[in-house]
């Protein structure tokens, strides 16, 4: 009998938790600053922690200073130049990513407290009869969105990159300006810096980097929105697969009565979530709109613009 028990045991579907599915995320994030929280990829929920002094703090507190600084350069250029869309855009691009940041530290402060009430309501469903409904495969849905969100993001950005090389080394041709190739992208690139820090060239990979934890907020808000998604809509849809089992079948109030106070347990995590990410969720539908909004914009700039040399040179010259 104990051997059918063990047997029984063994062949059951093994439930997995949002946390163990979503910790190899948060680490990533955390290499650009998001989310201190330390042991962030620990087994158990309880050894999560928010330190204020310990090194994802102190490294996430550099990140921001160099963002806060060079959100002060481009205040700085903006005055100096007319504010106009494009400038007014550049400017709204670093308020996003200051606000995420922000928004990210708040969110880490309770961070531990969600993961332990999410781990309760979670046993509910890593238990019979839960365990027979999960085949939703949260943790590969979590690796997918991550990997297409991302993927997509860092080819924008090498094209951004490339469509940079490429329009700098026009201004170079074209205006006749005798600077290096290096120098003209970064003035391209870094107008609102290039007032304030010459040129070097060892400054290029540490501008570079301050220029990922800019970028990368912006793309990981909606993935981690997306992730938190999956993670409810995984247990949801065991509590659905559960219910769907029994279909005209009469079940005793005490079924129901279960599946009610599960059901409620799950609003709550709902409601807990919603109030801790509603700032991001705002925050990256107005990203999105705005940015859709700027591309629109450039497309019918350079439709309707003046000549591509000129705009060059006169960008040059400012």
């Amino acid at each position: 009998m104990g051997q059918l028990v063990v047997s029984f045991s063994l062949a059951m579907p093994q439930g997995e938790t949002f946390h163990r599915a979503v910790s190899k995320v948060l680490f990533i994030s955390q290499i650009y600053g998001l989310l201190p929280v330390s042991n962030v990829r620990a087994l158990d929920v309880s050894d999560i922690r928010f330190r204020w002094f310990s090194p994802r703090i102190f490294y996430s507190c550099l990140i921001l200073i160099l963002n806060l600084c060079e959100f002060g350069t481009v205040i700085n250029y903006v005055i100096k130049v007319a504010i106009n869309f494009h400038t007014s855009s550049t400017l709204s691009l670093y308020i996003v990513c200051l606000l995420e940041h922000l928004f990210f530290w708040r969110l880490a402060f309770q961070w531990p407290r969600i993961m332990r009430i999410w781990s309760s309501v979670e046993q509910l469903f890593l238990k019979v009869p839960y365990r027979f409904y999960g085949e939703y495969k949260m943790k590969k849905r979590i690796y997918v969105v991550f990997a297409i969100v991302m993927s997509s993001a860092l080819v924008e950005h090498c094209l951004l990159l490339l469509n940079s090389f490429h329009l700098s080394s026009l201004e170079r041709t074209q205006c006749k300006i005798n600077v290096t190739y290096l120098e003209s992208i970064y003035k391209w690139e870094r107008p609102h810096l290039y007032i304030i820090l010459p040129y070097q060239i060892w400054l290029l990979p540490i501008l570079e980097w301050v220029n990922q934890t800019i970028a990368y907020p912006r793309s990981f808000t909606d993935c981690f929105i997306m992730c938190i998604g999956i993670g409810l809509a995984a247990r949801f849809h065991q509590l659905y697969r559960r219910i769907a089992a029994v279909h005209r079948k009469v079940m005793p109030a005490v079924f129901w009565t279960e599946v009610r106070e599960h059901y409620l347990a799950l609003k709550r995590l709902v409601h807990l979530l919603d109030a801790a990410i509603a700032p991001l969720v705002l925050l990256a539908f107005g990203n999105n709109m705005s940015f859709i909004c700027f591309q629109l914009f450039n497309s019918f700039k350079f439709c309707r613009g003046p000549h591509l040399a000129d705009y060059f040179c006169g960008l040059f010259d400012k």
